[in-house]
């Protein structure tokens, strides 16, 4: 959502919304001012009045379903597109903890409209269905899994069906993987893609990338959008290689102030690549929300496009420390052929023959 606030002639309101699901690093723009997890609050936002930029929890958001849930706390808020029937005899179940880890406990939330009764919960998983007479209840998943999770109140009852995520919290990454198998959470059973590997990560899990050199499986760039960290496994950034694959943008992209890179070498090889705005920084691109990139070797980009910025690094924002930026090559002159920055910090690292 984007306004101009530079122009007094008009007057933005924004209200009883939800903003939720769009591409973009700025989910709500207003000229200057940015509302959002994580970003500076700037200018005057009385424009913008009960409005979220949480996760509504609509009925099912991936098959175009974007009813509210009965236990969404966009209905006591009166946000959204669709009036929610409070006369139907209906129930649902909320929780804001739906990818987990482990043992992790979640807590979930249920709302009953014009039903009475224990709240019969069926967690999905092959317990025990667990009976409450409070609106709430918890719960811990003990293994990978997808797990729908059911509610009977009364006469009403509302299943969620693949509402709860379980993933590792420790994933391994290895293109010479033996059994490649989900959730990879053993050396043995390693992806054979470090995206393989994301695809199922979760915000806080590790992704370990085995010794040795390792090839990216999309031809674009391996992108952390998430809070996940990839590290190589032995600590020393010249023990892990990912090499660029030809025609890919770059070979980290990173936008999530919780993603991390950390401990390897991004190889350019000197592979060819377009030009445009995606192709800046062909080791690493750090934007929008940034993230962190520690220990790692940024070398071998060979840049002949005009507009490409950044062989080793281009960064808008986020931290690099302690890193090699060396042996990059930008060939028309655009910016940085080691270090191009709009924004973030490079701290501790060399800077060398680029």
């Amino acid at each position: 959502v984007g306004t101009d606030t530079g122009n007094n002639n008009y007057v933005q309101v924004i209200a009883n919304c939800v903003v939720w699901g769009n591409n973009g690093n700025t989910p709500l723009a207003a000229s200057s001012s940015v509302i959002g997890e994580g970003w500076t609050i700037k200018g005057d936002l009385r424009r913008v009045t009960n409005t979220t930029l949480e996760d509504p929890d609509f009925i099912d958001y991936d098959g175009g379903n974007f009813h509210l849930d009965a236990a969404s706390p966009c209905v006591a808020a009166n946000q959204g597109c669709y009036p929610f029937d409070t006369t139907a005899v209906t129930c649902g179940v909320f929780t804001v903890t739906r990818a987990v880890f482990p043992n992790q406990e979640v807590v979930f939330t249920a709302a009953a409209f014009n039903c009475s009764g224990d709240y019969v919960w069926d967690f999905g998983d092959g317990t025990d269905p667990v009976t409450t007479t409070e609106p709430t209840a918890t719960h811990a998943y003990a293994t990978y899994g997808t797990y729908d999770v059911s509610l009977s109140v009364g006469a009403a009852s509302c299943l969620r069906s693949g509402y709860v995520r379980g993933c590792p919290r420790t994933m391994y990454a290895d293109n010479n993987s033996p059994d490649p198998v989900p959730p990879y959470a053993t050396p043995g059973t390693a992806a054979t893609y470090i995206e393989d590997a994301l695809d199922i990560a979760i915000d806080g899990s590790e992704i370990v990338v085995l010794a040795g050199t390792q090839q990216m499986r999309d031809a674009a760039s391996i992108k952390i959008f998430k809070g996940v960290t990839v590290r190589g496994e032995t600590g020393v950034k010249e023990d892990v290689t990912v090499e660029k694959k030809t025609g890919a943008d770059q070979v980290f992209h990173l936008n999530h102030r919780q993603a991390r890179v950390e401990s390897l070498t991004a190889d350019g090889k000197k592979t060819a690549h377009g030009s445009g705005q995606d192709k800046n920084g062909g080791c690493f691109r750090l934007e929008g929300l940034g993230g962190t990139v520690s220990n790692c070797v940024m070398r071998g980009i060979a840049y002949g496009n005009w507009g490409d910025r950044g062989g080793g690094v281009c960064m808008d924002t986020g931290l690099v420390t302690h890193c090699v930026i060396s042996n990059n090559e930008i060939h028309i002159s655009s910016g940085g052929s080691g270090v191009y920055m709009s924004g973030g910090t490079v701290e501790n690292s060399l800077i060398a023959y680029n």
